[in-house]
């Protein structure tokens, strides 16, 4: 919706209330790996009902920013005296749980030794990761609530803090997505351990090397993309291995694994396309005459002659751009500007956009002048964008995929 409807070229701005709903996700999936460890070595007990408990008030916490209108957003509404309700509410039950934990605290005790070089150690660090991010990003978005309340001076911080605080928890939570398929429950000798990332690391060193032979040698991104190739070739070396050693049949049996790594798998592409369509867009933003050419990079963009249509409830004013790369035709987009009857913010941006496996290009009719015959046009291009919305899939197909259990099934008949 960002991406197509706003008109900006963006899928994300770190925005209070997108923020809002990006917190429990993070708390949710560090629950997720601590229940697991919960189910199959009754470890972790403790982290496992305090992520319920977090996990849940970050939602109701997401409420009261949207609801309460004490932080300006686009998306929130107005100052309303229903936030303090929601405030009460998290202190309330917050107590409430603390207490029950606290008298079941000898149940939640992990009585055995704990070992970090383990499985159930790389997802108790994992737990700390998401943990420290979800942190982070609290702190800059409550930042100007509380600061205002402290001193009745209002500070902010942009996009800008929240790319530098998170940018290494995320090569940390990629790194950690890599390690674990790989490391058994238990103790590991670290010669052992590190002998079976081995292939792992040679495939993260072709990637970096085939980046930076393709100009894409911007140290922040390289980084993001060696651990994030890294995290797949142990994802995929693992995958791989348990479908050689079980045969087909275990794509049914070990369903909650496979799909596990196929939500590993998501992220992994996901993250890709997040770093390359953020360190590498390009944009170009000209105001030309009518039957012109604009170019960017490689590419040449014939702009045509603004055409008026009469919709249902507005009037559409568009222009062709036909696309050519290398002096070849690729297709023909129709940016628009609309004006809606009724209302006293009347003109909006459609957007039109050519995607490739490579990337997209985006085009912005962002104003024109029928008596100069002029208008003006934003291209971008987003570098293999598409990737996010591939991996999202493929982490959607793994949570459904891992919902089922085939062996049950198969045991009860």
């Amino acid at each position: 919706w960002a991406y197509v409807e706003l008109g900006w070229g963006g899928y994300w701005a770190w925005d209070p209330v997108e923020n809002a709903s990006l917190l429990p996700w993070f708390t949710a999936t560090a629950f997720l790996h601590s229940a697991y460890i919960y189910e199959r070595k009754n470890r972790l007990k403790g982290w496992t009902f305090a992520l319920i408990l977090i996990t849940f008030e970050l939602t109701i916490l997401g409420t009261f920013i949207t609801r309460s209108g004490v932080i300006e957003s686009v998306h929130s509404f107005g100052k309303n005296v229903i936030g303090s309700f929601f405030l009460w509410f998290i202190l309330i039950t917050s107590i409430i749980y603390i207490i029950a934990m606290y008298k079941n605290r000898k149940v939640l005790e992990d009585k055995e030794e704990f070992h970090y070089l383990s499985r159930e150690g790389v997802f108790f660090i994992a737990n700390w990761i998401f943990v420290g991010i979800t942190f982070v990003t609290i702190f800059g978005t409550l930042l100007p609530w509380i600061s205002e309340l402290i001193s009745n001076q209002k500070t902010t911080v942009g996009i800008t803090y929240f790319n530098k605080v998170t940018i290494p928890f995320f090569m940390a939570i990629l790194v950690a997505s890599g390690i674990a398929p790989m490391i058994p429950f238990g103790s590991q000798t670290p010669g052992r351990f590190f002998k079976k990332l081995i292939p792992s690391a040679i495939f993260m060193a072709a990637a970096v090397a085939a980046m930076w032979i393709t100009g894409h040698s911007k140290a922040v991104p390289l980084l993001l993309t060696a651990f994030a190739a890294f995290s797949f070739f142990t994802t995929f070396i693992k995958s791989a291995s348990m479908i050689k050693d079980g045969g087909i049949k275990t794509l049914a049996s070990a369903n909650r694994f496979f799909a596990a790594m196929l939500v590993h798998l998501g992220v992994v592409v996901m993250a890709f396309g997040i770093t390359m369509s953020s360190f590498y867009n390009k944009k170009v933003d000209e105001i030309v005459p009518q039957d012109s050419v604009m170019g960017l990079d490689h590419y040449v963009f014939e702009v045509g002659k603004i055409h008026t249509e009469k919709g249902a409830n507005y009037i559409a004013h568009y222009v062709p751009i036909k696309i050519y790369e290398n002096d070849k035709y690729v297709s023909t987009t129709y940016p628009e500007m609309r004006e809606y009857s009724g209302r006293d913010e009347n003109i909006f941006a459609e957007v039109a956009y050519y995607s490739m496996f490579k990337g997209d290009l985006y085009f912005i009719l962002s104003g024109f002048d029928l008596e100069s015959n002029q208008v003006r046009v934003q291209a971008i291009f987003q570098p293999f964008i598409v990737w996010i919305w591939a991996g999202c899939i493929m982490m959607a197909a793994g949570g459904i995929y891992g919902a089922f259990n085939f062996r049950r099934k198969k045991e009860s008949k």
